[in-house]
């Protein structure tokens, strides 16, 4: 009996590695395949952002803007597609707008975005219900001349359309005339002192999960922003508010089985390895 335990300890301590990298492919591409809607805590910012997007009126107008990179996207998209579709059940009236030449600034909305819930899909129609108004480059000066007028740093949308041929533009003449401002991306420092202080827009951020401790909370805890969402966790439990299981659901799942494989490998090689000395036994 002694020598079958010895067999399998040492079965167990000896395992191929080729085994346990198998077995974490397939706890991540399993959720990844169809996400599994593993439970999970709200905290209390992402359900303070849902309920504001969720108090909206049909007609809210709503300037989106972002400055997303190449490495930050896995963080951004995820929680970006729920807030988006959350708008889109909200009938709100979608600016969106690019604020600098990050390498994903047109990544974002037109592939990432646009490819998962397309407007046109909840009855949205292009120049009245929303617009892409491009990017714009420059800082803080670019941004301070779009808060003061619209036109002196836009005067084409994204597909070279004139913006004042797109019938939501009437009577959008500066960032005064938008209800809410999201920002997704960096830049927190620029969007406060040139959007949110002067004009006393209520900003609403979507940020990476690193730049939360640094660059959201000190404007949050001052009321300088009014809330945040904090990268892909933040993501997941946002689209399991507006119930639509998605990318960042099925990536938090990946991670957790995952994580979990992982912590039960450990204990159980732990466990094993303790056993085999108090009994005298060596392991190789």
């Amino acid at each position: 009996m002694t020598s079958e335990r010895k067999s399998l300890a040492e079965k167990i301590l000896t395992i191929n590695p080729k085994i346990v990298m198998i077995i974490l492919l397939i706890l991540l591409i399993i959720p990844l395949a169809k996400p599994l809607a593993l439970p999970l805590a709200i905290s209390k910012n992402t359900k303070h952002f849902y309920e504001i997007i969720d108090s909206f009126n049909p007609g809210t107008k709503v300037l989106f803007s972002y400055i997303p990179t190449t490495a930050t996207m896995g963080d951004l998209c995820p929680p970006s597609v729920p807030v988006i579709y959350h708008l889109y059940t909200k009938q709100a009236k979608i600016y969106f707008v690019g604020v600098g030449v990050a390498d994903g600034i047109l990544t974002l909305i037109d592939t990432q975005v646009f490819s998962t819930i397309p407007p046109q899909r909840f009855g949205y129609k292009y120049g009245e219900d929303w617009c892409n108004l491009g990017f714009l480059a420059g800082g803080d000066i670019s941004w301070a001349t779009f808060a003061k007028d619209i036109r002196a740093a836009v005067k084409f949308d994204r597909y070279g359309n004139p913006i004042d041929s797109l019938p939501m533009m009437k009577g959008i003449n500066s960032i005064k005339d938008f209800d809410y401002v999201i920002h997704c991306g960096e830049s927190i420092t620029i969007l406060v002192r040139q959007w949110g202080d002067p004009y006393k827009m209520p900003l609403l951020v979507i940020s990476t999960t690193a730049a939360v401790p640094m660059d959201v909370i000190p404007f949050y805890r001052t009321g300088q922003i009014y809330e945040y969402l904090g990268g892909l966790g933040a993501g997941a439990e946002y689209e399991k508010l507006v119930n639509r299981p998605g990318k960042a659901i099925a990536s938090v799942d990946a991670i957790t089985l995952t994580h979990l494989f992982l912590i039960g490998i450990i204990l159980l090689g732990n466990i094993v390895y303790s056993s085999v000395r108090l009994r005298g036994g060596k392991v190789r």
